[in-house]
């Protein structure tokens, strides 16, 4: 089966031009549209196919994503403690979201521990920075990691890892 290799390449500048330089908050046609992009792309291995048959150097590519075990790490919170987490990024107006979630924190009233069936305290945040001044920062390297396809399919800030591993 041969493949036409230009409509992997014009997929990469349609989701460069239609997500990240589009400037306003891309419409849910946009995501549906880009997530299958992605889809193809990344887990059924288009990307991977063309640098292989183009012998691009570096034995893969990669992508550019959060860490979220190393966002848990320095933010101080156990992963067992997450509620609820969403990563890998996006640009909503003028702001690069890396993640945002829910995470069970001791209750700083009660002192009833985030492990207890209930009584505990929930605490919401999120990682964004400034895409018009992108002034580098503490978390920069948590934020922005430079993946190879294959580790970033086998972490825990991929939606397979959540299927396989979420309790």
């Amino acid at each position: 089966m041969s493949t036409d290799y230009s409509t992997i390449a014009d997929d990469i500048e349609w989701l460069r031009d239609e997500w990240w330089q589009l400037g306003n908050d891309p419409s849910h046609g946009h995501i549906r549209r880009g997530s299958a992009t992605l889809d193809l792309l990344l887990r059924q291995g288009m990307l991977g196919q063309a640098w292989r048959h183009f012998e691009f150097s570096g034995g893969e590519p990669t992508i550019e994503g959060p860490d979220v075990l190393a966002v848990l790490t320095a933010t101080q919170q156990r992963i067992d403690m997450v509620v609820s987490l969403i990563a890998g990024g996006g640009r909503v107006e003028e702001l690069q979201v890396a993640c945002f979630g829910a995470f069970r924190v001791d209750h700083p009233l009660t002192g009833v521990p985030a492990d207890a069936k209930e009584g505990f305290a929930a605490s919401v945040g999120g990682i964004m920075r400034d895409v018009i001044d992108p002034t580098p920062g503490d978390l920069d390297r948590l934020v922005c990691r430079h993946w190879k396809i294959t580790d970033f399919l086998r972490s825990p800030d991929h939606p397979e890892w959540q299927y396989r591993y979420a309790g």
